[in-house]
């Protein structure tokens, strides 16, 4: 093997992995986490922690919102309006919203208890998040399939 077709090889299962990357960050790596805390919202590379104490409400407008008490409304790509969710109406983003909702009424009706000594999560928007191992694993792969697929058809 020469170095032009050294070269060649690695640009081209680099290519192919960053391809898979920036797909699999558009597609599936964007969700929404409930939790009794609150609502972890991932979108590409950024990340939104909203404690329930902040939330003001859960939107349903063909998309999945989260109204902050300060006013920001914070959306998820993952549950973001789609021509087949129009047809269909919806299933998942009804479900997530549902199940946002309860959980947000069950934060509201417990009572605070300030004697935990823990001063109340502050609302956290716009962190950085890149996935590094996921993404590392995923561009590793296509260079493993791209060198099998090499091999198979010129050999070693």
């Amino acid at each position: 093997m020469d170095d032009g077709s050294v070269f060649s090889f690695l640009a081209v299962s680099l290519l192919l992995g960053g391809c898979a990357l920036v797909f699999w960050i558009l597609f599936f790596h964007s969700k929404v986490i409930v939790t009794p805390k609150g609502v972890i919202i991932f979108d590409l590379l950024v990340r939104h922690d909203i404690p329930w104490e902040e939330v003001k409400s859960i939107g349903s407008d063909g998309r999945f919102t989260v109204k902050t008490s300060s006013g920001e409304e914070i959306g998820s790509i993952q549950y973001g309006g789609a021509l087949l969710g129009e047809l269909t109406g919806y299933p998942s983003h009804r479900k997530a919203i549902r199940l946002s909702r309860e959980m947000l009424e069950k934060s509201s009706a417990a009572p605070s208890s300030p004697s935990d000594g823990v001063p109340p999560e502050k609302l956290s928007t716009g962190k950085l998040h890149i996935p590094f191992k996921s993404a590392l694993l995923l561009i590793l792969a296509f260079v493993l399939f791209v060198s099998l697929i090499h091999v198979s058809t010129n050999g070693f």
